[in-house]
């Protein structure tokens, strides 16, 4: 006989109190308690299906943990070889540009190197020309004094005096010298 679904002694109890016979409560309640056994699980029935989902949950849940391990771990890897090309990238554009910015540092310091070497020598001719020319004219005038005092010696008379000149147009003007 299977258990009982439901409390067949209180709904006998219910049956009479709204007036059937006692017999008849008591048959009523042994043949719904009857269909209901046949038909609906008890508590222990349902117990073992129970136990089965909770197992079966518990193996989904350790399946999705693990799932979720390895999805995290790959994202992971993937994140790391991202990071890693990336660096590795950026370190190759950084030697690039660093070794673009060597090669114009060093042309500049050449053509700089270069316009300062020929604006020194451009200086040392102008220095050598502008020597050559306070040669010439110190040259120019010793020859000259020597010249003059030749002069002097040759002509003994004294230099004319100056001449006085009035200007009549200049009230309270001083007069002006000239030597003829």
């Amino acid at each position: 006989m299977a258990t009982a679904a439901i409390d067949t002694l209180r709904y006998a109890e219910r049956v009479k109190e709204s007036g059937v016979e006692h017999s008849t409560a008591n048959e009523m309640a042994r043949a719904l308690n009857d269909e209901l056994a046949d038909h609906v699980p008890t508590k222990v029935d349902l117990e073992p299906r129970f136990e089965s989902l909770e197992t079966k949950v518990e193996s989904l849940d350790t399946k999705f943990e693990a799932r979720c391990d390895a999805l995290e771990a790959k994202f992971d890897a993937r994140c790391d070889a991202l990071e890693a090309k990336f660096d590795a990238r950026c370190d190759a554009l950084e030697a690039k540009f660093d070794a673009r910015c060597d090669a114009m540092e060093a042309k500049f310091e050449a053509r700089i190197n270069a316009l300062d070497a020929k604006l020194e020598a451009k200086f040392d001719s102008l220095a050598a020309s502008l020597k050559t020319t306070n040669a010439m004219m110190l040259f120019g005038f010793a020859l000259l004094g020597t010249l003059g005092f030749f002069q002097l010696a040759k002509d003994p008379s004294p230099p004319p005096a100056p001449v006085a000149i009035e200007r009549p147009a200049v009230p309270n003007a001083p007069p002006v010298e000239s030597t003829p």
